[in-house]
């Protein structure tokens, strides 16, 4: 190998050595069908009359195209023409040092030759079919030595002393592989191989693998230049097992699956890398893709090509397992807080440090906002409000606390946080440190933020909006039975257990649809919205859902209950009670597969779950 300067789960850009190409979108190899190995000869007329029959000198001359290769993609070696007459063996050659060398042929005959170069034949075949047939094994990595080589033509002798040009094509591919990591700067490429190369080659004739090995492995040097955004070569036997799914237009069905009975023969590329953990995810991931023309039906590796291949990894492509992308990953959250009866569990830095506010206190809901985390609950059993705020989750003090009524809800926007209480009653602060109490004319239960206005719905289902938290007023349509209402892709969106759920574009205008989930949710926790779906954390799973309406099972262990969650950052992540005691964080990228990243046997059932900045 030598060093120069891929809803897709990722990009794969193949780029032609004549001509110009997620994941994953390649296209084709630039390859050569069996006629297009007949050699480019050069017939030189001599002056004097021949008559057919007579004997005249032919020179032969191989020649290896040099442009863009490396010194050994040209070195020959064992350099042997044979030349055959209407399908009988006439004259064998082994031409020497400069590639060149000369015979006796009849003037006005028509002859085939075959030349091949860095191969050693114990017999030449006595027949042209049987020259045809003519299979070697080649090494399915790069060889130690010259790289073989073969070519076929034919030609008439026009006269005395004229040149057959015979241009010989390596039975190789060759592969410039790169890899775009801009999206994934915490990914690092360990290793890059090919598999399932061809051990043998048929050599003048379109070649497909009847037996296959490892092939080319890039070296520790070469995986380094991949990470440094350079370029590196493979080279790879000839393997044309042809279009198996030529009805195919998806890239991410050109898999294994698709083609049995073959798939063991066809060649593919593996890429394997880790994350780092230091941005967003951690753990290890393989990329593989079958090689072929496009990146949909066809399977063919041809001889003497020259093709680039790009590889852009994605971030989603790890929520999306496969064969093509293998993923042992999971997303990263930098610290996190859990609340419970008084105490906010944090966790950063790889431990657990835990706060003891007031041990009267039941978390409602801890939010960001200000450069400041709020939790809001109520003390006594309920019947008082308390906020306590910190600027780093770590150490917290009291802001208010107000014997009037207890929070139900809070929300944070336009630099102001509010927090409703199911009375005409609200509690709102400036900047989260000073909090005055106020009268509304709604018993305002649940609130939210989004489009630049505060939301909120009274016991009576009515909803309210403001821009200020101060003034409110009615707005058309009802939130049907909501306990948790979310701002998420350009719509507000209530839920409860009741059966619908209500969305507004403009937080003004309301409707009501029924919701269907694929199994029974109990108790409804939490809500959160991010990467294009909706996360709903209830009290016996976590279910997820693209347009807030129709709901589906994530994989989190069924062995987690009362499930609170969070998004920022691209990351969702939940706070669990385990079965048999204590409490798990998991987080996920796409609400839908969930690993679970530490535990605490100690940490009580949570009841709140923030994500720290």
């Amino acid at each position: 190998m030598g060093m120069r300067n891929l809803k897709d789960v990722c990009r794969l850009i193949i780029l032609m050595a004549v001509s110009a190409a997620a994941i994953m979108v390649p296209s084709a190899f630039q390859g050569c069908t069996v006629s297009d190995l007949d050699t480019v000869r050069q017939d030189n007329t001599a002056s004097r009359e021949d008559t057919d029959g007579e004997k005249v000198t032919v020179r032969f001359r191989t020649l290896v195209p040099s442009e863009g290769t490396r010194a050994q993609e040209t070195e020959t070696e064992n350099i042997l023409v044979s030349v055959y007459d209407d399908g009988a063996l006439m004259e064998t050659l082994s031409l020497d040092g400069d590639r060149t060398g000369e015979i006796e042929l009849e003037y006005g005959k028509f002859y085939r030759y075959y030349a091949s170069a860095n191969i050693t034949m114990d017999k030449i075949p006595s027949s042209e079919d049987d020259m045809l047939k003519n299979r070697i094994s080649v090494s399915p990595s790069e060889p130690a030595g010259g790289f073989p080589m073969s070519a076929s033509g034919g030609f008439t002798v026009t006269g005395d002393g004229i040149i057959i040009n015979i241009t010989l094509q390596r039975l190789y591919a060759k592969i410039g592989l790169s890899v775009d990591l801009s999206d994934v700067p915490d990914l690092e490429i360990t290793s890059a191989c090919i598999r399932q190369a061809a051990t043998s080659v048929m050599l003048f004739e379109s070649s497909k693998a009847v037996s296959v090995g490892t092939g080319d492995e890039a070296s520790a040097a070469e995986v380094r230049a991949l990470n440094g955004g350079s370029e590196i070569d493979f080279y790879i036997p000839e393997n044309c097992q042809g279009v198996l799914l030529p009805d195919n237009t998806s890239s991410g069905e050109k898999i294994p699956d698709n083609i049995p009975g073959k798939s063991g023969l066809c060649t593919y590329m593996e890429i394997k890398g880790k994350f780092s953990g230091e941005d967003l995810l951690n753990g290890d991931i393989t990329y593989r893709f079958y090689l072929g023309e496009d990146a949909t039906s066809d399977f063919n590796v041809k001889r003497n090509t020259d093709s680039n291949i790009r590889l852009v990894p994605s971030k989603d492509a790890v929520t999306e397992p496969s064969w093509q992308v293998d993923a042992d990953v999971y997303a990263v959250v930098g610290s996190v807080m859990a609340g419970n009866n008084g105490n906010i569990y944090c966790h950063t830095s790889g431990k657990i440090t835990t706060v003891r506010t007031d041990n009267t206190v039941s978390w409602v809901k801890i939010i960001r906002g200000n450069g400041l985390y709020v939790a809001a609950g109520n003390s006594s059993y309920g019947k008082y409000a308390n906020i306590w705020i910190s600027s780093d989750g770590l150490s917290w003090q009291e802001a208010m606390s107000s014997s009037a009524c207890a929070i139900t809800d809070i929300a944070y926007g336009n630099g102001k946080f509010v927090a409703v209480t199911g009375e005409k009653t609200i509690f709102i602060s400036q900047g989260g440190s000073i909090w005055q109490s106020r009268s509304v004319s709604m018993n305002a239960e649940i609130v939210g933020f989004g489009a630049g206005k505060f939301v909120a719905a009274t016991d009576l289902n009515a909803p309210y909006s403001s821009a200020d938290g101060i003034t409110w007023k009615r707005c058309s349509g009802n939130i049907l039975y909501a306990s948790m209402l979310e701002y998420g892709d350009n719509k507000f969106t209530g839920i409860g257990g009741s059966g619908w759920v209500s969305q507004s574009a403009d937080g003004s205008t309301w409707t009501t649809s029924r919701y269907s989930f694929d199994t029974t949710p109990y108790t409804i926790d939490d809500l959160a919205y991010g990467n294009g779906v909706y996360v709903l954390g209830t009290e016996n799973a976590i279910y997820y859902s693209a347009d807030g309406i129709s709901w589906k099972s994530a994989d989190l262990s069924s062995s987690c209950y009362n499930n609170v969650v969070d998004f920022k950052d691209g990351v969702f992540c939940a706070a669990s009670y385990m079965n048999g005691g204590g409490t798990c964080i998991s987080t996920s990228l796409d609400g839908i597969h969930w690993t679970q990243i530490w535990s605490a046997a100690t940490m009580l059932m949570p009841e709140e779950i923030c994500i720290l900045d």
